[in-house]
């Protein structure tokens, strides 16, 4: 209720509209309800006719994005982090997502919000051991800060050198192996051009067909990749199926299919979260 009272205030200072949204039972885990808050943001936007959506994430969450990932092993698109400008979280709608703040820390952040007598919130679950980030955030980070001061302008840095790489890649297996969308929602890709380019180049055209597919290629990882790779010299026929709905089949005349279950076409699902306007 404080938060929201803070937020109503706010708004009247700055003559905005406000749309509150709640959900009854919380969706379990981190994951779930950052696709619940983003459903919600997206359905408030549309009905706004909004052309996008600006998030609060500081050059400190990028920090923290990009630990986590290397962690993971990511490669150079996960090493990139968030974009400052993005396309829709799983596609489906025209919105961007906006990141102003990547610019700035969460300290500079907090100091102009207090300068400008701007009150802010910390979500207590932020405090939460049992979710990575908030260990990396807590823990890992200010270990590392001990022997590497500069440590989050490091990964900070890594993202902006790791984006332009990324991006560069994407260009040129775009140049090299263009997509062709067929109907029923799925994109072909020319098996004999995919094995006329370096192998390292291949699973980048797998990437940017799920792109076309699906608006990102949340979910998928190394061993998905791994498997397209192997489907380029495999066998007429065969098939795969990865997360999402995506099934890659290599048929007769020498193309890698994809096909999504989930057709860029139909309607969004709903947001768990009811809607009100204020």
């Amino acid at each position: 209720l404080r938060v929201r009272q803070a937020i109503d205030a706010l708004a009247a200072r700055l003559g905005a509209r406000v749309v509150h949204g709640s959900w009854s039972r919380p969706p379990p885990g981190q994951a779930a309800e950052r696709e619940a808050r983003y459903a919600f943001l997206r359905d408030a936007a549309l009905a706004a006719g909004a052309a996008g959506v600006a998030t609060g994430h500081t050059g400190d969450d990028q920090a923290e994005t990009v630990l986590m990932r290397i962690l993971r092993g990511a490669g150079v698109h996960g090493l990139a982090g968030m974009r400052a400008d993005a396309s829709w979280p799983g596609g489906g709608t025209p919105l961007r997502v906006w990141r102003p703040l990547l610019c700035l820390t969460r300290q500079e952040t907090r100091a102009w919000c207090a300068a400008n007598a701007i009150a802010w919130h910390d979500d207590p679950s932020n405090d939460e051991r049992c979710y990575l980030r908030n260990r990396v955030r807590h823990e890992v980070l200010p270990a590392m800060e001990r022997d590497a001061p500069d440590v989050r302008v490091s990964l900070t840095g890594l993202a902006i050198r790791a984006r332009a790489i990324a991006d560069g890649a994407d260009l040129a297996v775009r140049a090299a192996l263009p997509s062709k969308e067929q109907p029923g929602g799925s994109v072909r890709l020319s098996r004999d051009e995919l094995c006329a380019v370096p192998p390292d180049l291949a699973p980048y055209a797998f990437r940017a067909a799920l792109i076309d597919l699906l608006g990102d290629a949340r979910d998928v990882g190394r061993v998905h990749y791994a498997a397209f790779a192997r489907a380029v010299s495999g066998r007429t026929g065969a098939e795969y199926r990865f997360p999402r709905g995506v099934v890659l089949t290599v048929p007769l005349v020498f193309a890698v299919s994809v096909t999504s279950s989930a057709n860029a076409e139909e309607p969004p699902p709903p947001s768990p979260l009811a809607r009100t306007v204020m």
